[in-house]
């Protein structure tokens, strides 16, 4: 298997292992049948002089799991980050994001839908949406999805942008569709991005955690330099620290994972009407601009732990989430767990892997599903060298996203 394992690394940077070494060898045995294949061997040249197939065993092993408005605190980032940098830039500039991979367009879409329900035209955005599935980007491009697309409290987007059709499925509205550049492609294909970008936002959110060290790496570097001075890239929570590392900056808007190049940015002064004409890619402001400030201290909670993380300032957020286990009524169950995995972000992002380590397993301890729990401790125990342990840790994660899927 291992010489399946090096095509998937070095085509698609996915670390197999966190496939599980069952799934990989049903998806082999699979395509043997498939392809008529003797033996591994013969399946093996086959692979590597056919094109086609090896786009099949692509496919095969591409195992997309979304849907619309699955991070709604970072689209709300989004929306309020893309108004901010509207007002700065000409009249006849637009907007350019970036989501990466867009698998069935779940993602890209709904980055649409949140810029036009907060009033921004579709002349002045685009989003260029990309993913290695053919599979995934037809389906895109269709625009129609059934009910498992569609989770969570909130639906009333889909009464505006979607019409109903047979069988309770929804077509997505034109109008939301034509924001939407779709391409398929690989992102370790140097040439597909090569003449890209800048962006001003940038999705890559649940990526990181499926490659390896190498790869993740090599794509730091690539969305850095695909990113717009003063834009801001979205990442999922357990992939924070990949970015901590490589030297990005967290903008500091809670639960949203946003991050910029470099020093964080500084705030800057309003720009009078002549400046704003001529300035192209000015930075973005402070994140306090975008929060309500309160009028008096409030009591100590979890988000403000979380806004203070987000806002690199690990040694308050440590401090506030100590107190919070010491002198707040034990919470029952999911609201500790979120708590203990607030602390082993922190820890990891200071550098001490091992706090890290330990405060993870008490989050799974108490709530066995944290997916994000089971994503991160994955991450921590490949840099530790215990690549079973990470693939187990990255099935249990599967089957969980499994579970809520039906």
């Amino acid at each position: 298997m291992k010489r399946f394992e090096q095509f998937l690394l070095t085509c698609i940077g996915l670390d197999a292992r966190s496939l599980g070494t069952q799934v990989l060898e049903r998806i082999i045995q699979e395509r043997l049948l498939a392809t008529r294949s003797p033996d591994r061997d013969a399946y093996w040249q086959l692979l590597k002089r056919s094109t086609a197939e090896q786009k099949i065993l692509i496919e095969a092993v591409v195992v997309p799991e979304t849907w619309f408005f699955r991070d709604p605190e970072a689209l709300l980032a989004l929306a309020k980050l893309a108004q901010r940098r509207l007002l700065q830039i000409r009249p006849d500039q637009g907007l350019r994001l970036l989501s990466l991979p867009c698998s069935s367009g779940e993602e890209p879409y709904s980055m649409a839908m949140a810029l036009l329900d907060t009033g921004i035209a579709a002349q002045r955005f685009r989003i260029d949406a990309i993913d290695i599935s053919g599979r995934g980007v037809d389906q895109a491009r269709r625009g129609i999805y059934g009910s498992n697309a569609f989770r969570g409290r909130t639906l009333d987007y889909r009464a505006r942008h979607f019409t109903v059709q047979n069988n309770n499925q929804h077509r997505l509205n034109d109008n939301v569709r034509a924001c939407v550049e779709l391409r398929q492609g690989n992102l370790f294909d140097a040439s597909l991005l090569a003449s890209a970008g800048p962006y001003d936002f940038i999705f890559c959110r649940n990526v990181l955690i499926y490659l390896d060290s190498a790869h993740q790496r090599q794509t730091a570097v690539l969305l850095e330099a695909l990113l717009a001075e003063g834009g801001a890239l979205f990442v999922g929570p357990s992939e924070t620290p990949v970015l901590l590392r490589h030297g990005m900056q967290s903008l500091g808007l809670p639960l949203a994972f946003a991050f910029a190049r470099g020093p964080a940015p500084a705030s800057p002064q309003p720009p009078t009407p002549d400046a704003a004409a001529v300035r192209a890619r000015p930075v973005l402001p402070s994140m306090a601009a975008l929060r309500i400030q309160p009028a008096t201290p409030a009591p100590a909670t979890l988000e403000q732990a979380h806004r203070l993380a987000d806002q690199g300032r690990w040694d308050e957020a440590l401090a506030l989430c100590e107190q919070l286990l010491h002198d707040a009524p034990r919470p029952a169950g999911g609201d500790l767990a979120a708590l203990y995995y607030l602390l082993a972000l922190i820890h990891d992002a200071r550098g001490d892997a091992l706090t890290a380590d330990k405060l993870l397993r008490k989050t799974l301890y108490l709530e066995s599903d944290h997916e994000g729990a089971m994503a991160h401790l994955a991450a921590l125990l490949d840099l530790q060298g215990d690549r079973n342990g990470a693939a187990q840790l990255r099935q249990r994660a599967r089957r969980v996203l499994q579970k809520q899927a039906k």
